[in-house]
């Protein structure tokens, strides 16, 4: 990762003076400016690997939450120390970082967004995970984001992906709670 010209990039993002910069995406309360110093700092943490990056995120969260080790099944059988290294943490983090990287590379295209998130919490309430594991994952995740990206992990960039971050799990959460309202009704 070239964090210099992450940093200058994101710095010319950060200080454009352009009207059009703020205009506020109804859907994901993403200024323009937020949209892309978040898809920007994507772009370059992608450089490090889908599969390196999916078994970090998940490094992280089982690392700050390890409760929830126990709630994928796939993992349940691995010692906490062979998990990282292990080729279901690779799969699934692979896949994690595609859907990832979909709803990312989307977020001016707030209906195909719309419908992966939907998707995302569909898919994850049959799992019988709760909003508070997405939360979590948010958490773990912007801890992570602000190791790799250093000294361009600024309060800006921070900002930016808080708020995307928090779009994506209240979208998830969202879907999560009326497929369960579905499936007892």
């Amino acid at each position: 990762m070239d964090q210099v010209t992450l940093k200058a990039d994101l710095d010319a993002l950060t200080t454009a003076q352009n009207v059009s910069m703020e205009e506020i995406n109804p859907v994901t309360g993403l200024t323009t400016r937020e949209r892309l110093l978040v898809q920007r700092s994507w772009q370059e943490l992608l450089k490090l690997g889908r599969s390196t990056v999916g078994i970090e995120i998940f490094d992280r969260y089982f690392t700050m939450f390890p409760q929830y080790i126990q709630a994928f099944k796939k993992f349940r059988d691995i010692p906490v120390e062979k998990l990282k290294s292990h080729p279901r943490l690779k799969a699934h983090g692979t896949t994690v970082l595609n859907a990832l990287d979909s709803i990312v590379e989307n977020l001016d295209d707030v209906d195909t967004v719309a419908l992966l998130l939907e998707k995302t919490g569909q898919d994850h309430d049959r799992r019988g995970l709760n909003h508070q594991a997405f939360e979590d994952l948010d958490t773990s995740t912007a801890a992570l984001l602000a190791d790799v990206f250093k000294d361009s992990w600024t309060d800006v960039v921070h900002q930016a992906w808080d708020k995307a971050l928090s779009a994506m799990m209240s979208s998830i959460v969202s879907a999560m709670q009326a497929a369960e309202k579905n499936r007892t009704s």
